[in-house]
């Protein structure tokens, strides 16, 4: 995927959700461990990346979409990033069936 910056940054990461839902919670995996940070990553800055896996954190998961987050909150929580800690986002509308 293309990530371009909106605005300038000192520090960001890229999180990817496997999405379940309408809603930012309804997801079962991340691009985890394989979530890439910049510093600093200024704005219209663009890089390319590969996620490379995701770690699934419920099974089976009926994965409705993908969603990808550059955000610049710091503090370790794996969750979607809340708007004012976003920098940039995208979306894609999928269908996958993940079984144990």
């Amino acid at each position: 995927m293309t990530v371009t910056s909106s605005r300038d940054v000192p520090w960001s990461q890229l999180y990817v959700y496997l999405m379940t839902g309408p809603n930012a919670m309804d997801y079962c995996a991340q691009n985890l461990p394989d979530a890439p940070t910049w510093a600093p990553f200024q704005k219209g800055q663009t890089v390319t990346v590969t996620v490379s896996g995701f770690q699934v954190f419920r099974l089976p998961c009926e994965v409705t979409g993908i969603r990808a987050f550059l955000h610049t909150r710091n503090s370790g929580l794996l969750t979607p990033p809340i708007a004012t800690d976003t920098v940039a986002e995208g979306s894609m509308n999928v269908s996958y069936h993940l079984v144990p």
